[in-house]
């Protein structure tokens, strides 16, 4: 029995920084290294491993098992799901169906500033909320690529996009694991959440459209980018978020992954391709050379989303990202509803995923807000809704756009342009829920009496 230890050296300040060293590392490197993403990701994860092991005492088969428990993470959840993406991508190309779908979206507008916020945001918003798990980027940016933009740009437009749905993603998946954690009704977590992000959903758009471009060619277009994220705002606050019943505490801090490939939404990706290629007559030969061909385009990104996930599990299983995330907590009650966004902001940027941010620091959040006497229904919300602004420069989500985008490679350049969009939008958020705790509290939708 190994139990971790959020202070090893004895002086927070001490361990907060040795806890973030593999984090300094990777992007470190893959930022301003100029190394490629599989070496940047292999350099953190070697320093993940020695920080775990001689500062933070972890076992060295705990440290291993947690590698390898990254590494099934990534092939089954990740790996499987970019690959089946392009595959499908591929077949599309190949038989030439492509070109229709492209004519449909040109036939919807032939503005490209429409298209991308149709194809990034609101298509990209629909496939989060049915699967999430990197599916929006991989199959929107690939999308936007043979609409015509170039792959730099349809990565950095799809990662952008990819933010304020996330909290609903997976049918719901962060929020019904963060009632799950905290014992806080998933109703008025989904609600106050969706008085969050009303903002950012009508903003959104148009970020992306001035991301292309300047703001002069961006109002030409303020109508319909305002019913699109008017639109999206609509269904976002209206989806139903239930089930949460069915996820038990207990069973989130387990150090376990649920390999379940036939309901996986890569092996969904996956037979979908292969019956559409049939059908369109491709034979099983032509099949089998055109899924090889995907795989050995793929192979970079798959070596460094397997680092960059067996990192991931290492820093949390060995504490490290508890002590990053308590160090957050000594803001004090007048920062903190801010600090608190960024907590979710880091938690995303360091696991990956808006579900696992919220089973890492949701409790902690609940905590600290009573603590500090603020609401917990506002301060686990931002847990998610800060989440979702760091998930456009997670690593995994990096490395997935870069190679649905066939832009290997340049990962480096990816994270650098696009961190300043997800820290400026990370920070909104942050003085919305400032707003909320300080001023106008009637904004967080009270949980029922019964409930903690």
């Amino acid at each position: 029995m190994w139990v971790q230890c959020y202070d090893p050296l004895g002086n927070w300040p001490a361990s907060t920084l040795a806890a973030a060293l593999p984090v300094f590392v990777l992007l470190g490197l893959l930022a301003w290294g100029r190394l490629n993403a599989g070496r940047a990701a292999l350099a953190g994860l070697s320093a993940a491993c020695i920080m775990a092991f001689f500062v933070f005492g972890m076992p060295a088969e705990m440290i291993l098992a947690s590698a390898v428990l990254g590494l099934v993470f990534a092939a089954f959840r990740v790996v499987w799901l970019i690959v089946a993406a392009v595959f499908l991508y591929d077949i599309a190309v190949t038989t030439g169906q492509f070109e229709i779908m492209k004519a449909s979206v040109a036939s919807l507008s032939g503005d490209r500033r429409l298209q991308a916020v149709l194809v990034a945001f609101s298509f990209g918003a629909f496939i989060e909320g049915a699967a999430g798990f990197g599916a929006p980027v991989a199959i929107s940016a690939t999308f936007l690529v043979g609409l015509g933009f170039q792959p730099f740009q349809a990565a950095l437009l799809c990662l952008i996009a990819n933010t304020a749905p996330v909290a609903w993603g997976g049918i719901g998946t962060p929020l019904r694991t963060l009632s799950a954690v905290t014992g806080l009704d998933v109703e008025a977590l989904s609600g106050t959440c969706g008085r969050i992000l009303p903002l950012l959903s009508v903003l959104i758009p148009f970020w992306l459209v001035r991301t292309m471009t300047g703001w002069r060619n961006t109002l030409e277009v303020w109508l319909p980018l305002v019913v699109i994220g008017g639109l999206h705002l609509k269904v976002a606050k209206g989806a139903a978020v239930t089930g949460h019943e069915e996820l038990l505490p207990d069973d989130l801090e387990k150090a376990q992954v649920d390999v379940v490939p036939l309901s996986s939404t890569g092996t969904a990706v996956f037979l979908a391709a292969v019956l559409s290629g049939s059908l369109l007559g491709l034979s099983p030969l032509a099949l089998a050379r055109l899924l090889a061909s995907t795989i050995r385009r793929m192979v970079p990104a798959i070596l460094a989303i397997a680092c960059m996930l067996a990192l991931g599990f290492v820093t949390k299983y060995s504490g490290m990202d508890a002590v990053l995330g308590l160090a957050f907590t000594r803001t004090g009650r007048g920062l903190y509803p801010i600090f608190g966004t960024l907590l979710g902001w880091l938690g995303v940027a360091l696991t990956g995923s808006d579900t696992s941010s919220n089973v890492l620091f949701g409790n902690l959040q609940k905590i600290t807000a009573i603590k500090l006497q603020l609401d917990p229904v506002l301060m686990a919300s931002a847990n998610s809704t800060g989440g979702v602004m760091g998930k456009m420069i997670d690593s995994q989500s990096i490395v997935v756009a870069a190679a649905a985008t066939g832009e290997g490679g340049r990962e480096g350049e990816l994270l650098r342009a696009v961190l300043w969009h997800s820290l400026a939008l990370a920070l909104i958020v942050g003085l919305i829920v400032w707003v909320y705790a300080h001023i106008l509290p009637v904004m967080v939708v009270s949980a029922p009496s019964s409930l903690p």
